[in-house]
């Protein structure tokens, strides 16, 4: 971000012995624009670029055991607590899953329904630092609150609608509870375009909520459809493939925000206060032929048969788009129990390549890189260990824990 007229004044140079000869190259540079921390990356601070490594085979995974209880739908979320016990989000099936830290299964929590405890599509699970559990109901626009034993505390509702804005819960800053206005503007011409959603913080789940500032959303393509007067008949409206997304990271007292335009994350107060800016450097990654064909195999595959006039409808809106010449800067972030930085490398459409995410410190250091087996989706990380979901060649859910180990 740039302020007119304002100085900047370098504040701190780290070198580490690295290159030829006795001039060692800077790996980062961290100054002052403003009252905003800059911190420039050059190169990860781990000499060969690996941050953390993974063991080969995960020390725990849920799933595949034939046991309904460990089968799961769809994975919304997981989440590990303080005492191990790992907690599943379940999608398909309404339901809380409880394990302790061998994987066995505790308890079943809530069912499909509009009642108290229940849920009608989870859209997400985060753990407070009470080690509470919010969830959030996306049909319902609800969030229920449950203890570590699974016992159903309060439930909020949020105001909102698809067409005033829909609430949608990202997450939780300590305990107080950080909502996302998703709002999609109705184009009346065909393209692509970005709407700016607002978020809000609720402090301690009390209104009225706090603005932490409005930011780019997710790209989208809209396709008008007009009748001979000129009249629209129908606007259908898809995430634009290789589009920029809003990526939001979440620690106790701080917000990272990455639209995903450039290698850059920015990272804001409880306030919404701008604090920090975060670059690191990388060379764009383009958007060949071949992705673009690769995207469009995928997304023309998924239609039923008897849908082939959807289908071609569809061709048609893909052969009209215009894509972007680069791939997105990244592809996800998560912030670790540590206060750590995971950010999720872009790698679509190439589904089963390793799962490759750069981490960086508390204070915006590049660290290097952690690679995960390929279909592998980070939710939770801790010291030691990263928690999240990996899907089989059939997209069955598994749950896995693995170990992270210094780099030898």
């Amino acid at each position: 971000m740039r302020h007119r007229g304002a100085r900047v004044f370098p504040l701190l140079v780290v070198l580490v012995a690295c290159g030829s000869g006795n001039a060692p190259a800077a790996r980062s540079l961290v100054r002052d624009s403003a009252g905003v921390t800059i911190v420039e990356n050059f190169a990860p601070l781990a000499p060969d670029s690996v941050a953390m490594v993974v063991d080969s085979t995960s020390m725990l995974e849920i799933g595949g055991s034939g046991d309904a209880r460990t089968e799961f739908g769809r994975v919304a979320g997981t989440v590990r607590l303080r005492d191990g016990v790992i907690v599943v989000a379940d999608r398909g099936n309404s339901e809380l899953r409880f394990f302790d830290s061998t994987g066995a299964w505790q308890r079943t929590v809530g069912r499909k329904g509009a009642g108290p405890g229940e849920f009608d599509m989870i859209g997400g699970l985060y753990r407070l630092e009470s080690d509470s559990l919010a969830v959030f109901d996306i049909n319902q626009r609800r969030v229920s609150v449950f203890g570590a034993d699974g016992t159903l505390k309060r439930g909020m509702t949020l105001s909102g609608s698809l067409q005033d804005g829909f609430p949608s819960v990202i997450g939780v800053m300590g305990e107080d509870l950080l909502v996302l206005i998703e709002t999609f503007s109705q184009s009346q011409q065909s393209g692509n375009r970005r709407d700016t959603m607002p978020i809000l913080r609720y402090p301690r789940w009390a209104t009225p909520a706090l603005p932490l500032g409005a930011f780019p959303g997710w790209e989208m393509h809209s396709e008008v459809s007009r009748n001979p007067a000129g009249q629209i008949r129908s606007i259908t409206n898809t995430i634009l493939p290789f589009g920029r997304m809003l990526w939001l990271g979440i620690g106790k007292d701080r917000l990272h925000v990455g639209t995903a335009d450039r290698y850059e994350i920015a990272s804001h107060d409880s306030t919404g206060r701008l604090t920090r800016l975060m670059r690191w450097a990388h060379a764009p990654v383009p958007v060949t032929d071949a992705d673009i064909a690769a995207v469009k195999q995928q997304m023309l595959e998924g239609f039923r048969p008897g849908a082939e006039a959807e289908r071609d409808r569809t061709r048609g809106m893909l052969d009209g788009m215009t894509f972007h010449s680069t791939k997105p800067a990244y592809d996800g972030l998560i912030v670790g129990d540590d206060a750590g930085l995971w950010v999720r490398r872009y790698n679509q459409p190439a589904v089963d390549l390793p799962a490759r995410y750069d981490l960086f410190d508390p204070d915006g250091q590049w660290l290097g890189h952690v690679t995960f087996p390929p279909r592998f989706t980070l939710h939770h990380a801790g010291p030691g260990y990263a928690l999240g979901v990996w899907l089989d060649p059939d997209d069955v859910n598994y749950v896995r824990l693995y170990r992270l180990r210094p780099t030898p």
